[in-house]
């Protein structure tokens, strides 16, 4: 096996990045249903343009760009939510999204990124912004890397009744600052260790920190890839008038296993659990939400393009273990050409 495949399936790539001097583009559609009335569309445009200067310090300089169309329909909020119906009604949620990111190595140790988003639906209005910059350290084994993020959300005025009859009106310009310390450790030429921790400050909730470990191991006899991380999110701290959402613990595991089946072939079989506890505000009372995801998704390769298939399956239930379960199935395809 090729180095550049090994590389590949620790990093997590199903398909080969743009060439040096070279472009892409790629489109793709994902479609979503479950038992619950609930649809979802996804149409996505990507595009990106290696930048890097002649004669620069730039070992590589990639600019993207991604644009997307999603719609989503849920007959349960279109029959019993208020502000579903008058704000959205049968058509739906309908959200476009546009994103432009820049990624940049210098003498191939040090790294910067740049990204930035927009999206709007009937309703609402969001904005983000993030910057981070990273140094390789002891001998390019370790990546040291931190990122500011800013993400605004503007939506119309809401009122709802807590459970003492008090009001809670939630602003309607939700704004959120965080700070993430980033550590990716090359511990052998086939494992790598990454550390990650965040914290972040919100107008409308209590503070967020966000911790998480991840494993990524070559499987030299079975040449593939295995993935792991565990991810566990707090929001706490006093809720007052603005707040309509109540402290929340999250748990997140995650696993996948990734493999070439031929020189021109990969693919990735993929696990999600999911758990959150949170008492709500607005009712006072207990709520522990749960989700499984088993996905799969192939990519083959034929000269400069690469076509993908994806499938997954959704268990989501409200009350985890107790309550009708949601299941959902998700297709997507997509191709990419290499300019």
């Amino acid at each position: 096996m090729k180095i550049s495949s090994q590389l590949l399936l620790i990093a997590g790539a199903l398909s080969h990045a743009p060439l040096a001097g070279a472009h892409s583009l790629g489109q793709s559609v994902a479609v979503y249903s479950d038992n619950q009335g609930l649809t979802r569309r996804n149409f996505e445009t990507s595009m990106t343009a290696d930048v890097r200067p002649e004669l620069s310090r730039l070992t590589s300089g990639l600019l993207s760009l991604k644009l997307s169309r999603d719609i989503a329909k849920d007959a349960v909020a279109l029959s019993e939510d208020d502000y579903y119906r008058t704000h959205y009604g049968e058509e739906g949620v309908v959200t476009q999204n546009a994103a432009l990111g820049f990624q940049a190595s210098i003498a191939r140790l040090t790294e910067l990124s740049l990204a930035g988003s927009v999206a709007a639906d009937q309703a609402t209005s969001s904005q983000t912004l993030s910057i981070g910059a990273g140094q390789w350290l002891f001998h390019e084994s370790l990546l040291a890397s931190v990122e500011l993020a800013q993400a605004t959300l503007k939506r119309p005025e809401l009122e709802l009744l807590g459970p003492n009859s008090d009001l809670i009106v939630p602003p309607q310009r939700r704004s959120k600052l965080g700070a993430t310390l980033r550590l990716k450790h090359l511990a052998t030429p086939t494992t790598i260790v990454q550390y990650t921790a965040t914290q972040a400050r919100s107008n409308d909730r209590p503070d967020l920190s966000a911790y998480g470990v991840g494993l990524r191991q070559y499987l030299r006899p079975v040449n593939a890839a295995w993935h792991a991380s565990v991810t566990r999110v707090f929001n706490r701290g006093e809720v007052d008038f603005r707040t309509d959402y109540g402290p929340i613990d999250a748990t997140i595991v995650e696993t996948a296993l990734l493999k070439e089946l031929s020189a021109a072939t990969s693919a990735r079989i993929g696990y999600r659990w999911f758990r959150e506890d949170e008492t709500q505000k607005v009712t006072g009372t207990e709520v522990t939400r749960g989700s499984d995801t088993l996905s799969l998704k192939v990519a083959h390769r034929v000269a400069r393009w690469t076509l993908e298939l994806g499938q997954a399956y959704y268990l989501t239930n409200e009350i985890y273990q107790t309550s009708e379960k949601r299941r959902g199935t998700m297709f997507e395809g997509g191709v990419r050409a290499i300019l």
